[in-house]
């Protein structure tokens, strides 16, 4: 998750507009999961590749949701603080809520339905690197996320392929990351290996 908020920062540091950049990862940094509600006992968790599965995510409707949303609250941001000192305060809160929250809880997440809570961070820390791929792509540089983020989301990924890529394809997760987030092309080889697991790209949008 840091390694992807540094990429955030960089792109700061670069001079981008600063609400282009504040959108980008609004979302996946502002939940506050200490409000989260506790499911009802007994409830049937949903996984982190089942948070990806959910059909409305796949609608107009429900991106354009997120996009509105996103912007208006990135304005609001701006409006009384600088993109970087918000990145500094968000990040460093991020990482002490985490540090104390029980991930092993089951909480309600809204619009959506029961989860665990490491599940639930681990679609953020998902978020947070697909964004950074998009924020090393909107500044011509070389798509990069750390090691510890991959490992996390290298199993949502992979079930949500339905199984491991193919080892004919020589990805690494790296690589898994950008193709399966839609942040990179299939090339025909790669199509032609997959065979009708091509169909399953991009594993979420």
């Amino acid at each position: 998750m840091t390694n992807g908020l540094r990429m955030l920062r960089l792109a700061i540091d670069t001079g981008r507009r600063p609400e282009e950049i504040c959108e980008l990862d609004f979302d996946c940094l502002t939940r506050d999961d200490d409000g989260l509600p506790a499911a009802a006992p007994g409830s049937d968790a949903m996984s982190a590749a089942d948070y990806y599965r959910r059909p409305e995510r796949d609608t107009s409707d429900y991106r354009q949701s997120n996009v509105d949303r996103t912007r208006k609250e990135a304005r609001d941001v701006l409006a009384r603080m600088s993109a970087a000192r918000w990145f500094d305060e968000v990040s460093q809160d991020t990482v002490m809520r985490l540090s104390r929250l029980d991930l092993g809880r089951l909480v309600q997440i809204p619009s959506c339905g029961p989860m665990k809570l490491a599940d639930w961070v681990v679609t953020r820390v998902m978020s947070v690197a697909a964004h950074g791929l998009d924020v090393a792509l909107t500044l011509g540089l070389e798509p990069w996320t750390g090691r510890p983020a991959l490992e996390v989301t290298h199993p949502v990924l992979t079930s949500l392929l339905g199984a491991e890529p193919p080892a004919r394809l020589g990805w690494d997760d790296q690589t898994l990351l950008a193709a399966g987030t839609g942040r990179r092309a299939l090339t025909q080889h790669e199509r032609a290996v997959l065979g009708s697991l091509q169909n399953r790209f991009p594993l979420l949008s």
